[in-house]
């Protein structure tokens, strides 16, 4: 029994080995191609910032598009796994050239093409989740690709710096070889269903018949919830992050580079999260995910009041603590919960919204950071965070529970 459970769960890691790529491309995009813009073509914030927002564009145009494109393929190698390869190849030889374009127009043209091709592999592998995560374990299952998105994002930040010392070029060459061999690990490990043939008019087009799509979509009350709850959690978060090391020099006067001050604060922060990945997925199998997120959420404004009211280090571990705790279900259970809430045989057309949430709530996030802490101080950001995370409690509490994964008709 219990060598049956550890093959399970090594069948867990390989299946979401491709999200260590895409968590790594992704952060390289942000942590390194936004530097190789400054230090390499010498372009100016503002130019970098266009090339930032062009993700998120390419993000909300194109995710639909190719999720709704795998669910409807017909291939001898399946649905998701010839998007998988052949985006990681494509995607993977963009970041391979990316680093040695000098013209800011051109690297821009790149980048559109990494994404898009990028995108083109994300969609159908989130798709695969309630395809091959067993029912009842879903929440084990994301717990993997929640600890694997830290991975990736860690071995990025750990080695990068080091990497660039050596050349620009080699933190984009490590990530493209990352990107394809563990979408090649992914793609060889699963086994996928084969396409259900869907009724004409479950089969809506959202480029063809835009209105009649979005009908469609809040007719599927579930889902438009838990969407709105997922854009409002993440609005609060992206409009507190990128002020992050600044707020540590301006409330707390650590300067950037005094951070060894807080690396107690960091590993303890950095233990509990994970931990607390691992805890959030299995208790979500057990009381439901639905339960957990709402929890976590909860925890989360209780970190954010202790940090708005609290200076004493006593109180600023507490309020790490608590957000770290309530954050950690955010990484796992909205892809468990979706996985039950999503109509069989459309689950690509799904995931991309998914990403749209997600994206969509980023473009206000960072400009309404910005303001509100310009205009009301920095402690009034978490009172923020903490308004967008009860908007989300009270949306995931209307959701309702999903009891069994609503099929469509085949």
């Amino acid at each position: 029994m219990a060598q049956k459970r550890f093959s399970q769960l090594t069948s867990f890691f390989w299946h979401n080995a491709a999200v260590i790529g895409i968590t790594m491309s992704t952060t390289l995009i942000f942590a390194f191609a936004t530097l190789f813009l400054r230090e390499e073509i010498h372009v100016s914030n503002f130019m970098v910032g266009v090339a930032v927002s062009l993700s998120h564009v390419i993000s909300v145009v194109f995710s639909p598009l190719v999720g709704t494109m795998s669910d409807r393929a017909r291939t001898p190698w399946g649905r998701r796994r010839p998007f998988l390869v052949v985006g990681a190849i494509l995607a993977g030889i963009f970041l391979f050239i990316m680093p040695h374009v000098y013209n800011y127009w051109l690297f821009l043209l790149v980048v559109s093409l990494f994404f898009v091709f990028s995108i083109g592999y994300q969609i159908p592998f989130y798709a695969l989740i309630p395809e091959v995560a067993p029912e009842g374990q879903r929440g084990v299952y994301s717990t993997f690709t929640g600890l694997l998105r830290l991975a990736g994002a860690g071995i990025v930040m750990g080695v990068g710096g080091w990497l660039w010392a050596k050349s620009p070029a080699w933190p984009f060459n490590v990530t493209a070889i990352a990107v394809m061999l563990t979408a090649f690990i992914t793609a060889a490990s699963i086994r996928e269903e084969p396409r259900r043939q869907l009724p004409h008019d479950e089969q809506i087009d959202i480029y063809r018949n835009f209105r009649r799509y979005i009908s469609d979509l809040i007719a599927q009350r579930q889902i438009f919830l838990f969407f709105s709850a997922q854009f409002f959690w993440w609005m609060g978060l992206g409009a507190i992050l990128p002020f992050a090391t600044i707020m540590l020099k301006e409330l707390y006067g650590i300067d950037i580079s005094e951070l060894l001050k807080v690396v107690p604060l960091v590993l303890l922060g950095g233990g509990i999260f994970v931990a607390a990945i691992v805890g959030a997925g299995i208790i979500g199998d057990k009381w439901g995910q639905q339960r957990v997120i709402i929890i976590g959420l909860s925890l989360l404004v209780t970190g954010c009041l202790l940090a708005m009211t609290g200076r004493s280090l006593p109180v600023i571990y507490l309020a790490v603590f608590a957000a770290a705790i309530g954050a950690s279900p955010i990484f796992t259970a909205p892809y468990a919960m979706l996985a039950d809430l999503i109509p069989a045989g459309r689950e690509g057309e799904f995931y991309g919204l998914d990403t749209i949430s997600i994206t969509l709530s980023q473009v206000p996030a960072a400009i309404l950071g910005g303001a509100i802490i310009d205009g009301f101080g920095y402690t009034a950001i978490f009172a923020f965070v903490s308004v967008c995370a009860v908007v989300a409690i009270v949306l995931m509490w209307r959701v309702g529970v999903p009891h069994q994964r609503l099929r469509s008709a085949s």
